[in-house]
């Protein structure tokens, strides 16, 4: 792969794309600070955090502007126009909707704006804040729930109601303990743990993009890089003890040599590959919706989806938030049966995949989002979401950039003629 374009070294402003990244992955966590320490917050300064970021990335994308950025911003309008259409229809306005749809465009374009810069040491310095928060809260879970205080900051802003809301004794998020045992034997000392995310399962996805990642730039890290990485992201999965993001990476640490090799866009079936093969597997071993394990998450995916009625495929939402543990059905209730086939053909044919390492991240993602939208709409959160769609707008955007120094270049030496003017290389 031919080195990407120069980037001007003083565009300095281009150098805050990975620190709006790390805003959206530990806005909550210091928000949670805040509110545990300094003064209680609501819902309002949630949103008001997240608009400030998608904000800012929009500025840095307009600023940075390219050719390739423009269908991210056509999917923007799209997604904002099939939520007009959702207002209509329901007779009613949830930002979240709209919210949801449109982080997916937004952190691409973020990340597009970094390309051309090494991206392993965001990688790093992210993993080493969720690992250093992780270690005080195993070794001292009191300073953790001291310092973040998960109860406070989730009923105060998601306006849960303080009887209902569902927490440990010691005052974590309820499924930082299992009713049963725990997924991965032999830490049986160990809660769930949750580190900058505040509950466990967004520390489960974040181990599945950790790895992805981590597979993905593997060629580009030392040896030190390296171990530091797979030594702390086994370490966040015990933490994590996800049973999704176990399986998960399993699968992708295994199917990794083969995605060099399927054949272009095959990814695209994974999604509906899965969703035969859950409905089959409820079918044939009489799985039935009601208990908090794999099977009875999995035959709930299920049934939701056999149940969902005309006006719900079309945007009827009023009764959305019964769907958020069936991932699949929640994202198309919410966006529309449309806009949900749509944002999967987007990320399955947006992208392009000419080299191993495109390859083994976009079928990394697409296993990930195949399998658990199944069970969950949490991939689709802010808290790791943006990560992985920074990386996908990175790697599109770093292609280009390759493909437009090549063809500058080549230009160049059909332009160049001994005795002629040597040929330029600045930029055009």
């Amino acid at each position: 792969m031919r080195p990407p374009a120069p980037i001007p070294a003083g565009d300095a402003l281009t150098w805050l794309a990975p620190l709006v990244l790390v805003g959206a992955l530990l806005f909550n966590a210091m928000l949670a600070v805040v509110n545990a320490n300094v003064s209680p917050l609501s819902r309002s300064h949630v949103m008001l955090a997240e608009i400030m970021l998608a904000g800012l990335a929009l500025l840095l994308a307009l600023r940075g502007w390219r050719p390739h950025m423009f269908p991210w911003f056509a999917l923007i309008y799209i997604s904002t126009v099939l939520f007009l259409f959702s207002i209509l229809i329901n007779q009613g306005i949830n930002l979240k909707h709209i919210r949801d749809a449109i982080v997916f465009p937004i952190y691409v374009l973020l990340g597009m704006v970094w390309a051309g810069r090494p991206f392993v040491p965001v990688l790093v310095g992210i993993q080493v804040i969720i690992v250093g928060v992780l270690v005080v809260e195993a070794l001292s879970p009191g300073l953790y729930a001291q310092l973040f205080d998960v109860t406070a900051y989730y009923i105060n802003t998601r306006d849960f109601d303080p009887e209902r809301f569902q927490y440990t004794p010691d005052g974590f998020f309820i499924s930082a303990i299992r009713p049963g045992e725990r997924f991965i034997p032999g830490f049986d000392w160990l809660h769930r743990t949750s580190s900058v995310f505040l509950e466990p399962v967004s520390l489960g996805n974040y181990v599945v993009i950790a790895t992805i990642l981590t597979l993905t730039f593997w060629k580009e890290m030392g040896v030190g890089i390296r171990t530091l990485m797979v030594i702390t992201t086994g370490f966040i999965l015990i933490g994590s003890d996800s049973r999704l993001g176990t399986v998960t990476c399993l699968v992708i640490v295994v199917g990794s040599p083969l995605f060099v090799r399927l054949p272009k866009y095959v990814h695209a079936l994974y999604l509906p590959l899965v969703v035969a093969a859950a409905a089959l597997a409820v079918a044939a071993l009489g799985f039935q919706p009601g208990d908090d394990d794999f099977p009875g998450r999995l035959a709930w995916g299920v049934s939701i989806l056999g149940q969902l009625e005309f006006g719900e495929l079309i945007g009827y939402a009023r009764h959305a938030d019964q769907y958020v543990d069936a991932g699949l059905a929640y994202l198309i209730v919410t966006q529309s049966l449309f806009g949900a086939a749509a944002s999967w053909l987007w990320m399955a044919f947006g992208f392009g995949e000419t080299t191993a390492r495109e390859r083994i991240f976009i079928h990394g993602i697409m296993v990930y989002f195949a399998l658990s939208l199944i069970i969950s709409y949490s991939a689709f959160s802010i808290k790791t979401a943006a990560l992985m769609w920074f990386v996908f707008g990175y790697l599109v955007a770093s292609r280009c950039r390759a493909a437009t120094g090549a063809h500058r270049a080549a230009s160049q030496r059909r332009a160049f003629r001994p005795g002629g003017p040597a040929p330029s290389t600045g930029r055009p």
